[in-house]
């Protein structure tokens, strides 16, 4: 869960308030309550309504946040990779990464993307 757990959020409270959490909180596990409470610790940084995201998504769970400065990261070479602009071994440099690190992630996002039918197969039979 961890891998996609910083775009999760991201989708859910925006990536500038992902990486406070992640900075504050990355690297150890926090309940998420099933109904928001006003004395958890994320209250510090992000506001009620977001809070209210997260535990509607996430509620009843222990969630691990990833730590800031990797999380980041990952999610840079992960857009980066989308962009199609550049080699595994430039975004390595780009990002201070190593070139196997930058390739696991680009396996993780094509594992995650369905697979098309080859263009080959469609004007067959007609």
């Amino acid at each position: 869960m961890n891998s996609s757990l910083f775009a999760q959020l991201s989708n859910l409270v925006g990536p500038e308030k992902t990486e406070l959490l992640c900075h504050h909180f990355g690297g150890i596990s926090y309940y998420i309550p099933v109904v928001p409470t006003q004395k958890h610790k994320f209250l510090a940084y992000i506001s009620l309504e977001d809070f209210k995201k997260i535990c509607s998504e996430f509620g009843g769970n222990r969630l691990i946040l990833p730590k800031a400065r990797s999380a980041f990261k990952k999610h840079v070479i992960q857009e980066l990779l989308r962009q199609g602009r550049f080699s595994v071994r430039r975004i390595a440099d780009i990002t201070g990464s190593t070139e196997r690190y930058v390739s696991r992630i680009s396996g993780e996002i094509s594992a995650a993307e369905p697979e098309d039918d080859l263009p080959l197969f469609h004007n067959l039979g007609g």
